[in-house]
């Protein structure tokens, strides 16, 4: 059975078929039609609209065409595999439902915090996949893998944000009031500030002067191009009514967070997506390992399947893992 491809949140092109009946009892000519969708194994259509009929002929071989016009409620369901069919209701009153298609709706692009896309996982394949059968489930597999590579490694590779502001902690240590204080900003990457605050919660917030209040670090950010902590000056002082309460000062940083698009990922951390999401497909985390063996004829035992980041897909991104202060 082929499968039609449609992509999500569009409305064109339209979406034709013929029905055509040989038995001469049943007459097209006047009908109406209902084009329905739903989820392979649910009850509920999740589209049931009307649709144009043209092109009707008579029996004995009754004939009728249907165009069904995307509407905005087809342009807005999520991406993954439906079933699709007809409801016709000919001139007499009599209901016909014609037999199920299977239609695909696909993303046009990669989610924003993907690592890799689907068509980097198929190409991977040997050989390369070529059915859609499984987009929706590449797809889900690629989010949850650029999630958890993001965990492991602690960062914000993807996705990326704007004029975005986030709070951190600056810890109180000993009896000196001066702030001197490098503020980590884990789990997040950010590649510009355009604001820090301190104490934001206070009625008189006092904002920051890079170079002279802080300094953004590490120096030049290089693998990814963005900046892990921020160090305050020991001139600093950052005593407040709340920090004496509860031990630690509040930081405002406003500006763009997240290392990557999806468009610029680096091939080796794409790779390393791709290897998590093939290994979890075929559940053969042998084939993905990165055996390091002292003993030339020393057999690496096979790990059992796992849902974990493969071994050799991990040997790829180790280098970006944040180093705490």
């Amino acid at each position: 059975m082929s499968i039609l491809q449609r992509v999500v949140g569009q409305q064109s092109p339209t979406i034709n078929d013929l029905i055509s009946l040989t038995d001469p009892s049943f007459d097209l000519t006047g009908c109406s039609s209902h084009f329905r969708m739903r989820v392979p194994g649910k009850s509920v259509s999740a589209i049931d609209e009307s649709e144009a009929v043209t092109g009707t002929t008579a029996p004995p071989n009754s004939t009728a065409a249907t165009v069904y016009t995307p509407s905005v409620t087809f342009a807005a369901l999520p991406s993954g595999l439906y079933e699709f069919w007809h409801t016709v209701t000919l001139s007499g009153g009599a209901v016909q439902d014609t037999p199920e298609q299977l239609i695909y709706l696909s993303q046009h692009a990669q989610m924003p915090g993907d690592l890799c896309s689907i068509g980097d996982v198929k190409v991977a394949f040997e050989p390369a996949m070529q059915v859609t059968t499984r987009d929706a489930r590449i797809a889900g597999l690629i989010v949850a893998a650029s999630q958890m590579l993001n965990q492991q490694l602690d960062r914000e590779l993807t996705p990326q944000s704007t004029a975005l502001t986030r709070r951190f902690r600056v810890a109180y240590e000993g009896d000196d009031l001066h702030a001197g204080q490098e503020v980590d900003l884990a789990p997040y990457d950010l590649r510009s500030a355009s604001s820090v605050v301190l104490h934001p919660e206070s009625s008189s917030p006092t904002t920051l002067v890079a170079n002279t209040d802080y300094v953004l670090e590490p120096l030049n950010a290089p693998d990814t191009g963005t900046y892990t902590r921020l160090k305050l000056s020991d001139l600093l002082v950052y005593s407040s009514t709340f920090q004496i309460g509860f031990g630690y000062a509040n930081l405002d940083i406003t500006g763009n967070w997240g290392a990557w698009t999806t468009d610029t990922v680096p091939q080796v951390v794409r790779e390393a997506c791709v290897d998590t999401v093939r290994s979890w497909m075929r559940q053969n985390p042998a084939a993905y390992a990165y055996a390091e063996q002292n003993d030339p004829g020393m057999l690496t035992p096979a790990p059992a399947p796992t849902f974990s980041i493969p071994p050799g897909a991990w040997k790829k991104v180790q280098y970006l893992k944040r180093m705490w202060l």
